[in-house]
């Protein structure tokens, strides 16, 4: 299998919820900038234009272009650059105007050595539906009949992907991952909402105990903190092959 590629998502869909009939409409074009393709999110759908987030290197820092469809021109709008998340923890609603001289950089021009592309890699989907949609549904941030109908593209989509062999999950305390967020040096994460965390923790938690259906490696982040303890990884590699061989190493 050749290397895959995730590019984001978008709703060009024609569907037929009586039949259940799906047609995509992908016509083999994607956003790029000068050439380059990007990552492109849909993080808003309207009647006259859908709104995208792109992910891109500003001057060097880390920020998300705000870019607009407009259905009646068909023409694309760059609105502007966001960063990250304000003091609440929700994503900032700051916009950065481009300016000329600004250099920007498409992450996935140059991609990271640490991280090379596998073959048939997968992108785990299972938390956008069950930890953050859900999450936003509970504070009425998305409404009852769009997260309905999230769900049931949700059930569509994940009955036709592959299951992973194995989830690995990163089990921590609220206290243990405000450090770690510390640790991080993110100056947009540093005042995120201890509310805000907590709820995602315990919807991660009920997530794995109760709705997850794969095999599952937890690895206790409050114990085993392999940034310090290098060796740990080592073991954490060995359950892996173990649960996935049933060959235990030596």
């Amino acid at each position: 299998m050749e290397d895959m590629l995730l590019l984001g998502t978008d709703n060009d869909l024609e569907a037929d919820w009586k039949k259940g009939i799906f047609r995509d409409n992908f016509r083999g074009v994607w956003g790029a900038i000068d050439g380059h393709l990007v990552y492109m999110e849909l993080s808003f759908e309207g009647e006259d234009y859908n709104l995208y987030s792109v992910p891109v290197l500003l001057g060097g820092e880390e920020y998300n272009l705000q870019v607009v469809y407009d259905f009646t021109e068909e023409v694309w709008h760059i609105l502007g650059a966001s960063q990250g998340l304000d003091d609440s923890g929700m994503a900032s609603k700051e916009m950065r105007l481009l300016q000329v001289g600004d250099v920007i950089t498409v992450p996935l021009d140059e991609p990271d050595p640490q991280y090379p592309a596998q073959d048939g890699a997968l992108t785990v989907i299972y938390e956008d539906a069950h930890i953050f949609a859900d999450n936003l549904h509970a504070m009425g941030l998305m409404a009852s009949r769009d997260f309905d109908t999230y769900m049931k593209m949700f059930n569509i989509e994940q009955d036709l992907l592959p299951k992973p062999d194995v989830l690995i999950y990163l089990k921590a305390s609220v206290p243990t991952l405000i450090s770690q967020i510390k640790m991080r040096g993110r100056e947009y994460e540093q005042n995120i909402d201890e509310d805000y965390l907590s709820r995602l923790n315990d919807k991660y938690n009920h997530w794995i105990e109760n709705i997850n259906e794969g095999r599952v490696l937890v690895v206790d982040k409050d114990v085993d903190d392999f940034v310090a303890d290098p060796s740990i990884i080592d073991r954490i590699c060995a359950s892996v092959e173990e649960m996935c061989t049933g060959k235990r190493q030596l």
